[in-house]
């Protein structure tokens, strides 16, 4: 019996943060993409009640071509006296246009912005096409469209597990003993501060009118 309840603590020792950090991987895992949390219908337009078939098409244009187009936005919030949600219909049709026209959409009325998301992350590989297509099936868009660019260095604070050795006591009166002390190893969450490079992404979801 001593022997078992020796085994069982030091167990419990060890399994314990194991368990711990599994947990929290798993946590992490099921987490939605940064693009999926600031992903932002436009204003308007309607998902659409028809999957897109065949096949949906991902690319990348140069950051320099969609800065155009999201500076003219920025200046238009600047300049408007009301909320972009109450702009005159011609005033948003002209910014979405050279949007597209930035997207290099040769024929901007002929396609229809469905969705876009803007974020910054520290993850490069961020973007999945394979989830990319999968949202455009469901918004019910056919290209996707995605710029990106570097943001210099920032701070950031990641936490590691650390082991180390350590002894528990406790009361265990079926050992035939008032006190019992059994050796293990234990671990700890710790931060740690990496300086990490820092990427803009904007992606945008497009289908044919």
């Amino acid at each position: 019996m001593k022997s078992t309840l020796k085994r069982r603590a030091r167990f419990q020792i060890l399994a314990g943060p194991a368990l711990a950090l599994v947990g929290t991987l798993s946590l992490g895992a099921c987490a939605p993409a940064a693009w999926q949390k600031a992903y932002a219908a436009e204003p308007g337009v309607v998902a659409g009640t028809m999957a897109v078939e065949g096949e949906v098409r991902v690319r990348r244009v140069p950051w320099e071509r969609v800065e155009v187009a999201l500076e003219a936005e920025r200046a238009a919030a600047v300049a408007s006296d009301v909320p972009e949600d109450q702009w005159p219909a011609g005033q948003r049709e002209q910014l979405t246009e050279l949007l597209l026209r930035q997207l290099q959409f040769s024929s901007p009325g002929a396609v229809e912005l469905v969705g876009r998301s803007r974020f910054v992350t520290a993850d490069f590989e961020e973007l999945d096409a394979r989830e990319l297509t999968s949202w455009a099936r469901r918004v019910n868009a056919e290209t996707v469209v995605y710029a990106s660019r570097g943001m210099g260095v920032a701070e950031r604070v990641d936490r590691e597990w650390v082991f180390y050795d350590r002894f528990d006591g406790g009361r265990y009166y079926d050992t035939g003993s008032r006190h019992a002390i059994f050796p293990g190893r234990t671990a700890a969450s710790v931060p740690v501060v990496r300086s990490v490079p820092q990427y803009e992404f904007v992606v945008y979801w497009v289908r044919a009118r």
